[in-house]
């Protein structure tokens, strides 16, 4: 195999399929960059490096600015904004490329933490973070995800792997609590 670069554009042919998920800044729309040839409109499919896909769909809005991919300078952040558990997106996906594999598929859902629920009223500021944990909470996807599919949960092939407790006070800028962020995994 050839040495890898994340300078290589986004469809250089590696051993598996992958695509990451964005938001459009234009039009708050998702943005899927794909590594693979599909019916979907292709989105700056040869223009767009590896690394840019990856920066664009970990543009957190409040820790990186967005990014500008391609010759008319798309411009695209987070994309957990939209879908911050894209597990729909995943099946959508895996639907697409493998239609005929897909009652023997087995899906894992990695969570980034599972935070407490907080009341929806009060001053703007509290009503503008509780809306903010509302986009933030994955578990409530994986839960719909999981209702949605029981046949799949039956036989064993959807997992998801979360923290519940633990983790719900560190935010994306504490990077030097790592006693913080291991103590509630090492229980697992």
């Amino acid at each position: 195999m050839s040495s890898f670069s994340p300078n290589f554009p986004l469809f250089f042919k590696l051993t598996c399929s992958r695509f990451v998920c964005a938001t459009r800044t234009g039009n708050t729309e998702v943005a899927i960059f794909r590594s693979y040839d599909t019916t979907e409109p292709e989105l700056l499919f040869e223009e767009c490096k590896i690394w840019e896909a990856c920066r664009a769909t970990s543009a957190a809005t409040t820790f990186f600015d967005p990014i500008k991919i391609g010759r008319y300078s798309q411009e695209f952040a987070d994309g957990g904004v939209l879908y911050n558990n894209p597990i729909q997106l995943v099946e959508q996906e895996a639907s697409a490329i493998w239609p005929d594999r897909m009652e023997s598929a087995v899906m894992v859902s990695i969570g980034t933490g599972s935070a407490p629920g907080g009341a929806f009223r009060g001053s703007l500021e509290k009503i503008i973070k509780a809306m903010r944990e509302i986009v933030t909470k994955s578990e409530k996807t994986h839960d719909n995800f999981f209702r949605a599919h029981k046949e799949m949960v039956h036989q064993n092939r959807y997992h998801r792997f979360n923290v519940f407790y633990g983790l719900a006070d560190v935010g994306l800028e504490e990077s030097k609590e790592k006693e913080k962020m291991a103590n509630p995994i090492r229980k697992m």
